[in-house]
């Protein structure tokens, strides 16, 4: 039986060798963008024009739930519209965002390796609409997720934020509904 904690699976390389399928047997799992090429979470987010293109396109759409905030690169998904500070919503942070509107006790973050010191690393770095490796970071992308997540981890205090992976995140420690933790507590 599934618990009410959501794990939100984010691109980061720190995620490499964790298996996705065996997390769905015990948490409900979020997921974003292109992890829907290689594994089908309960809700796939993405905000991304040229992302959700693709995702329409495929047909996953059309067969698994899919959310986003952009109701024209992909018609068949679930368009959601947030009424906060932030017009735009990076995926990652997006997916946290509407996570905690569904109060689970905790929400796991895995593969957001915002903050890191290598440059641009992503599981799929170099596939379509993906910048290659060594690509310098997208400075204003990491610091607009660093923020919403900050904005969320506030908002929603009674509820607990684990980042499994990574570098660690300074200004996260703030908070004392977050910790980094080094893996995922399984429940099996």
């Amino acid at each position: 039986m599934k618990q009410h904690n959501i794990i939100v699976v984010g691109n980061g390389i720190s995620r490499k060798d964790i298996d996705l399928w065996q997390l769905k047997k015990d948490y409900t799992v979020y997921g974003c963008n292109a992890v829907y090429r290689e594994f089908h979470p309960d809700i796939l987010f993405c905000v991304d024009d040229r992302m959700c293109n693709e995702i329409h396109v495929s047909g996953y759409s059309k067969e698994h739930t899919v959310i986003t905030s952009n109701k024209y690169s992909c018609p068949s998904a679930t368009h959601i519209k947030t009424n906060n500070k932030w017009k735009k919503w990076n995926c990652g942070a997006l997916a946290c965002y509407y996570a905690a509107t569904q109060s689970p006790n905790t929400i796991y973050l895995i593969g957001f390796d915002i903050g890191g010191e290598e440059g641009y690393r992503n599981i799929y770095e170099g596939s379509l609409h993906y910048c290659g490796r060594g690509t310098t970071p997208h400075v204003t992308v990491e610091s607009a997720t660093k923020k919403q997540l900050l904005w969320t981890f506030h908002s929603f205090p009674n509820i607990q934020f684990r980042r499994i992976g990574g570098t660690g995140i300074i200004e996260f420690r703030q908070y004392e509904n977050y910790r980094k933790i080094e893996k995922l507590p399984y429940e099996n």
